[in-house]
């Protein structure tokens, strides 16, 4: 009888992974990612937990939603006494705009609103924050068809475009002329490109200039069949150093769920 039982059980499994492969989600969403409270978010902060004695530490942590996973990295650096942390790649946030009005934030104090989306009102969203060369992507357990993907911009990107900063590497106000765009470019399991799509975060090169505020669904049906998806960013605020192009604007957007065919 046990046996028996046994058995059932190794074909129910094979059947739930099979399914799950031939019919994956149709919809990535993020509301299970656990978050302590209202108003809050995860980039890697749990590694300020670990005693770092001296100079750079790099803590690469990848976290999932159904089929999908997402690349986290958490920097710290501790210098003559001094410890400093950042994240690059992908955290998850539900930060709420209730308190963000652009008209009266100091510009000194745009990167308090990294973590927050300006089409936030409910729920949770990833961020993702491209600032660093390190390997980051959306990764899926096998090949998918995505058909769109829902985006806006974050609250850091938002206030550079609209009020600039006073660092100028830290971006500047967007003029007549100036531009950012996000690309995302499909990729199969040998690493090969089968396609990518632009999409313009803030365009001031027309009469009606724009950053965007709303959740935004932009077409992913031109990268066909991915294991993985890159994001890269385009922009007209740059600076050269040691040779190498950098975009000043902060290279953010925040993501509110992917669709798949």
């Amino acid at each position: 009888m046990l046996k028996k039982y046994l058995s059932l059980l190794s074909v129910l499994l094979l059947i739930t992974s099979c399914d799950s492969q031939t019919n994956p989600p149709k919809t990535i969403e993020f509301n299970h990612l656990f978050l302590p409270k209202a108003e809050s978010a995860w980039y890697g902060q749990d590694h300020l937990k670990e005693n770092i004695q001296y100079g750079r530490k790099t803590d690469h942590t990848t976290f999932e939603s159904g089929i999908a996973s997402f690349d986290n990295y958490f920097i710290t650096q501790k210098l003559f006494g001094n410890l400093t942390a950042q994240y690059d790649g992908f955290a998850y946030s539900n930060k709420t705009t209730k308190e963000f009005d652009p008209a009266t934030i100091n510009p000194t104090f745009n990167s308090l609103y990294e973590l927050l989306s300006v089409s936030s009102n409910k729920g949770n969203y990833l961020i993702y924050k491209n600032s660093t060369e390190l390997k980051k992507s959306i990764s899926f357990s096998h090949p998918v068809k995505p058909t769109s993907i829902t985006i806006s911009n974050t609250g850091q990107t938002y206030l550079s475009i609209l009020n600039g900063n006073p660092d100028p590497s830290a971006g500047k106000q967007f003029t007549k002329g100036d531009w950012l765009k996000v690309i995302f470019t499909g990729k199969n399991e040998q690493g090969e490109t089968t396609g990518s799509q632009e999409f313009y975060l803030a365009d001031f090169r027309s009469s009606r200039p724009y950053a965007i505020q709303k959740w935004t669904n932009v077409d992913l049906s031109a990268l066909g069949s991915v294991n993985q998806i890159d994001i890269s960013f385009a922009c007209s605020d740059t600076a050269v150093y040691d040779g190498k192009t950098y975009i000043n604007t902060p290279a953010m957007l925040s993501i509110k769920k992917i669709q798949l065919q």
